[in-house]
């Protein structure tokens, strides 16, 4: 996916990658969406129409729907990182469910119709 951003075009080293203001703007601004969308949900209408919003954005970058689903797994290792002993069963269910609705959401996006 890394080839997709021009400004990220080049850049194989791990350490250049995290060092990358570009990556570290919009690493910041996907952590904000996730907050956005979990502090919103008792609105899912416009949770809805905001993942939708984001998958067009990317769609128009010509990203793919199988682009995001390629976020699943890191985002849930992350969870899984940052909770340590805490990631129970539960958690990585309420997770997993969480990544798949924000996911499936941004991927209807892709398709304005």
């Amino acid at each position: 996916m890394i080839e997709e951003y021009p400004e990220l075009r080049g850049m194989d080293d791990q350490e250049e990658l995290r060092n990358s203001q570009f990556l570290q703007e919009h690493s910041q601004r996907v952590l904000d969406a996730f907050d956005h969308t979990i502090d919103s949900l008792d609105d899912v209408d416009y949770v809805i129409q905001l993942l939708k919003k984001i998958g067009q954005m990317h769609a128009d970058l010509e990203l793919k729907p199988d682009d995001m689903w390629k976020l699943e797994q890191p985002f849930l290792a992350a969870v899984a990182e940052c909770l340590e002993d805490r990631y129970t069963p539960k958690f990585q269910e309420i997770y997993s469910k969480l990544i798949t609705f924000i996911i499936e959401h941004v991927v209807n996006g892709f398709d304005p119709h």
